[in-house]
């Protein structure tokens, strides 16, 4: 119960930046779909995902923003006490950016769909003919799974950031930037040697064409990949945990 008050807490704090994105991309979708027509068609397939290129930032932004609003509006002493571990807290925050964000993913896929099926036609004549033998599943399924560890990753990086600099009096833009690149840096050295600690795993086969006897249509993810990718979020929780429940005895 604890935790889902504050995340409810959570839910309001990003509600309002939340439901302002949310109505900039369905009137994006409404113009594209009125201006869908075969002439413009392919001007309108290559724009009509820029809302996913939209949320990753707008996730490292409510990473970032999360904490120093905090400490701006004196909020964080009200956190300090609580009965609530750091975990709590972070895993709270985190969330509410998730239902957030797959409330955003929704509604842009819902616009997607409703414009390419009023045009199927115009869209069937602009695609090659290979879309049509695409294993959809296996394509959307690691597609979401590699976009939704993007964004997690962008949200726990603003958060480290910030909340290292809290330590720090002066020049915290500076160590912000600094952290935030440092984080990003140890976590690709980091996913080489996680990969190759968990090289025994077994590797994820799937063929994103139908006609699975051409081995050019299979694609084969690591194991040891996926692994260390999920580490990684771990790690990351773990250590803006740590540094939260620190911050606050400071």
């Amino acid at each position: 119960m604890a935790l889902i008050s504050l995340w409810k807490k959570e839910l309001r704090e990003i509600s309002f930046s939340g439901l302002a994105l949310l109505l900039l991309s369905a009137a994006f979708y409404v113009f594209l779909y009125y201006q869908a027509r075969p002439g413009t068609i392919q001007i309108i397939l290559g724009v009509i995902y820029l809302p996913f290129i939209i949320y990753p930032l707008f996730l490292l932004f409510q990473g970032y923003r999360t904490f120093s609003r905090e400490w701006r509006e004196k909020t964080i002493f009200l956190l300090k006490s609580l009965p609530r571990s750091g975990y709590e807290i972070v895993l709270a925050k985190f969330l509410a950016a998730a239902v957030v964000l797959i409330i955003l993913m929704a509604a842009s896929s819902t616009g997607i769909y409703l414009i390419i099926s009023h045009n199927f036609t115009a869209v069937s004549q602009v695609l090659p003919p290979e879309f049509a033998a695409l294993n959809w599943g296996a394509v959307l399924g690691w597609g979401l799974a590699v976009y939704f560890w993007l964004c997690g990753f962008a949200y726990f990086t603003a958060q480290l950031s910030s909340l290292t600099s809290r330590f720090f009096n002066r020049f915290r833009w500076l160590v912000t930037l600094l952290v935030f690149y440092l984080v990003n840096y140890l976590t690709f050295r980091l996913a080489g040697y996680l990969g190759w600690l968990f090289d025994w795993l077994p590797d994820v086969q799937h063929f994103v064409i139908r006609q699975t006897e051409e081995a050019a249509g299979l694609i084969e993810v690591s194991g040891g990949g996926l692994a260390a990718a999920a580490l990684i979020l771990l790690i990351m929780f773990v250590v803006s945990s740590l540094l939260l429940e620190r911050t606050l005895e400071v």
